[in-house]
């Protein structure tokens, strides 16, 4: 080899080279980034479910422990948020809602005198999107 060869073999990578290199770890980078962005979407709407139905569960115990004949006066049907009297943030957990946008709404699907299916529906709204999560349990009078 020449000497001019070997001062060209010594002087580094080429341009094209580190252009390569850096599109491979921009391409790697972009992949962690997205892989990151989508667990904390996710672990933010585990989040959120689970405040629901930690305050559907609140709401579930405070209807057991209501007496039957006093249910639609306590937890009338399809009124968002309740009674003004007894409204629903103030029965749940923390004494108000921890979501976005939240509504608890008791609706009564099947009633009779002696027995009423109750469904408990909480919403919200998260990054836009409108979600629910509902229980639902049977009370009689007997």
């Amino acid at each position: 080899m020449s000497r001019r060869a070997d001062r060209r073999a010594a002087r580094g990578f080429t341009f094209v080279e580190l252009l390569l290199v850096i599109f491979i770890l921009v391409a790697a980078g972009s992949g962690i980034l997205g892989s990151f962005l989508s667990t904390h979407l996710l672990t933010q709407y585990a989040r959120d479910s689970m405040i629901a139905v930690d305050d559907l569960r609140d709401m579930m115990e405070r209807i057991q422990s209501t007496p039957f004949t006093d249910l639609l006066t306590s937890f009338p049907a399809n009124v968002a948020d309740g009674p003004a009297a007894n409204p629903y943030p103030s029965i749940v957990a923390n004494g108000a809602y921890a979501l976005s946008n939240q509504q608890i709404t008791v609706t009564y699907p099947a009633m009779t005198p002696t027995r009423r299916e109750i469904l408990v529906t909480v919403s919200w709204r998260t990054r836009g999107r409108q979600r629910a999560a509902a229980l639902s349990t049977v009370r009689t009078s007997i």
